[in-house]
């Protein structure tokens, strides 16, 4: 068959990486055109494709959207890097000459330099026909235009995560054949005309994360089509209608409004077939409503910072019998009060609990941390918890986040953790005695953790790496009794240190050693730091730390290398890092930092490649000189006697950061990470 007779072109899953510029135009006859998940990147060719006068559909969406408990959506990119997309500089000039184009996929390409204003208008001039047109992610900005009202057979309009702007078109319910109207997180404002909500032919209405508009609920018919209703972080306001209840073919519904006021309907209750409600942001007081437990369809619940108070309802808490599809329960900043009910170590498909921000007391249940093999995320933090850890945890824990900050909780961390090779995030900040005193190697390098680095008091009650322990052996090892026989286990750790891979099949006490290199960290570097007097080793290179070097560094009187490299660090290099005799390894380039570089007998050891990347340094051994700064030479030596060092040793593995501080490590003295027996 000629090319030019071709009616449907697909370019599925190639591996290619840029469109031809030219040969669509050979296809003459095409109507339908998929590009989708075909790893395309660079610029489509305009010119080209817009000459197939005969398209009626072009698809190049690289993504596929599935449920994220959070807010909603979650994106599941089916490319090597997200970063990676089609460009159109143009939208006009693509659809210029198509005039038969009835759908318009182009998720995920970037139409950022087309005209803020000038999109839109293309579109009712030069696709009269158009039924739908999807355009989420593509970076689109400006208003609306209300002239979109002019495409009468336009039944779907997706615009979800653009930048779009201004005021919500009034002329959208004229639009008889709308079914899908999707604008979640865009910065539109304005009043939304109650009557969208009644379109006859409407199914979906989502309007979340547009935290500018404003409007109430109307009252609704039977006959509604309605099957997905959400207002969510907006400006709505009223009551809810009692006839929420004629939407008998709702199957998610979000109300997470801070104006919103009132009672919620009981009729609620009855929609068998929801799958999803979240209701937020509003002034309801009282239980939880016992209604929910009729929602037997339900596979999340969000009531969250709604004022609700008193005990969770066992019917709630039972999810094996009323509510046994339900993955994730939310319902944080509340005033719920009591213990947190067994009844949720039934859930059969619980993934996700959420019960932050609350008055719960009495301990955490350990059945919850043994018995539900699901579960992935535990949020309980800011309540009145008290009691240890459960110790319980089976081989093969599915734990992914486990928050138990702002209570109070005391003792250490279980051994069982280990079994959690998962575990992402554990943030037990804020309890008592959640300490890790006898740490030595604390190496969290090359995952992706972000938030802060742990603060003062985390690193104050890291004991050993700031005082020696004179009884101590002087090697890492672990003695365990067996029939009346004593086996020494010894540990081995391989770690970046001093800029090499290293190996330590014997590890001596004198090694003291932090590595968080290499992640998402940001803020400041905590000033505790410095009162690690034992640290031999710190290295918190490639992260996105902010702020100045603290000078307490200076008082690492033991440290052999610094690495801070590939920062934002800003502010001038504090001389007392100068007087570090021990100093063998610098590594400073690549931040933010200016001023003169500290001239000292040590630091003059160091090489340019030290401080480069920092435009504002000067001085040796940089070639840039100090315009009118005084260079004072500091001559600091220290003649600091060594003694035998006797620590007792850890051998830390990171286990997870989140974001603020969430922090997972495992404790060595009970997990030998390479033994070796003697």
């Amino acid at each position: 068959m000629p090319q030019s007779w071709c009616a449907r072109f697909v370019l599925q899953h190639q591996q290619q990486h840029q469109l031809p510029s030219t040969g669509f135009e050979c296809l003459t006859k095409l109507t339908y055109l998929n590009l989708s998940t075909s790893s395309f990147s660079g610029p489509v060719p305009t010119a080209s494709i817009a000459s197939l006068t005969n398209l009626a559909s072009i698809i190049s969406t690289d993504c596929q959207v599935v449920d994220l408990y959070s807010d909603g959506y979650l994106l599941f990119v089916h490319r090597s890097s997200p970063s990676v997309r089609l460009t159109e500089k143009s939208l006009e000039n693509l659809i210029h000459n198509l005039s038969n184009l009835r759908e318009l996929h182009l998720g995920f390409v970037d139409l950022s330099s087309s005209s803020r204003t000038g999109w839109c208008d293309a579109l009712v001039v030069s696709c009269p026909q158009l039924q739908v047109l999807s355009l989420p992610h593509c970076r689109l900005s400006g208003p609306i235009c209300g002239s979109l009202s002019g495409l009468g057979s336009l039944s779907v309009i997706n615009l979800d995560y653009d930048h779009l702007s201004g005021p919500f078109p009034h002329s959208f319910t004229s639009l008889t054949n709308l079914s899908v109207l999707q604008l979640r997180y865009n910065d539109l404002q304005g009043w939304i005309p109650p009557a969208i909500f009644q379109q006859k032919k409407l199914v979906t209405i989502d309007v979340y994360a547009n935290l500018e508009v404003s409007g109430y609920l109307p009252d609704f018919s039977r006959g509604s089509c309605l099957e997905n209703l959400n207002v969510g972080r907006t400006n709505f306001s009223g009551i809810i209608p009692g006839s929420i209840s004629d939407l008998i073919s709702l199957r998610k519904l979000g109300l997470g409004a801070s104006g919103f006021s009132g009672e919620l309907p009981t009729s609620i209750g009855n929609f068998k077939s929801l799958s999803e409600l979240e209701i937020s942001g509003m002034g309801v007081v009282g239980p939880m409503p016992s209604w929910v437990a009729n929602l037997t369809s339900l596979t999340s619940l969000r009531f969250y910072e709604c004022g609700l108070s008193g005990s969770i309802p066992s019917s709630l808490g039972d999810l094996s019998s009323h509510l046994s599809d339900v993955s994730l329960f939310m319902a944080s900043g509340n005033n719920f009060s009591g213990e947190i009910p067994l009844s949720f170590c039934d859930g059969l498909s619980i993934q996700l609990l959420d019960l932050s921000y609350n008055g719960f007391n009495g301990s955490v249940p350990s059945c919850l941390m043994e018995n539900v093999d699901g579960l992935e995320s535990l949020y309980f933090k800011e309540n009145k918890l008290n009691g240890v850890f459960p110790d319980n945890i089976k081989k093969g824990c599915s734990f992914v986040a486990l928050d138990f900050s702002g209570n109070r909780i005391e003792g250490k961390l279980p051994r069982s953790l280990l079994a959690c090779k998962n575990l992402e995030v554990l943030d037990i900040d804020g309890n008592s005695n959640c300490s890790f005193s006898s740490a030595i190697i604390i190496d969290l390098s090359s995952n992706n953790f972000s938030g802060p680095l742990p603060q003062g008091r985390w690193f104050q009650e890291l004991k050993s790496m700031a005082l020696t322990d004179a009884n101590a052996s002087l090697i890492l090892q672990r003695i365990l009794p067996n029939a009346g026989t004593a086996y020494a286990y010894k540990y081995s750790a391989a770690v970046t240190y001093k800029g090499h891979d290293t190996t330590f099949a014997k590890i001596l006490k004198t090694l003291v050693f932090i590595d968080f290199s290499n992640n998402a960290f940001h803020g400041n570097i905590p000033e505790a730091i410095g009162e690690l007097h034992l640290l031999h080793g710190l290295n918190i290179s490639h992260n996105s730390l902010t702020g100045p070097i603290p000078p307490q560094l200076g008082h690492l009187i033991q440290l052999e290398a610094l690495d801070l490299s590939f920062n934002e660090l800003s502010g001038e290099i504090p001389q007392e890092i100068a007087s570090l005799d021990f100093l063998t390894t610098l590594n400073l380039s690549n931040n933010k930092l200016v001023g003169s570089i500290p001239q000292s007998p040590h630091f003059l050891t160091f090489i340019n490649s030290s401080f480069l990347g920092n435009d504002g340094l000067c001085g040796t051994p940089l070639s840039k000189r100090c315009i009118n700064t005084t260079m004072t030479t500091s001559v600091v030596s220290h003649h600091s006697k060594k003694e035998s060092v006797d620590v007792v040793l850890f051998l830390i593995a990171g286990l997870g950061f989140g974001a603020g501080f969430a922090l997972a490590v495992v404790v060595a003295w009970a997990i030998p990470i390479r033994k070796r027996r003697s």
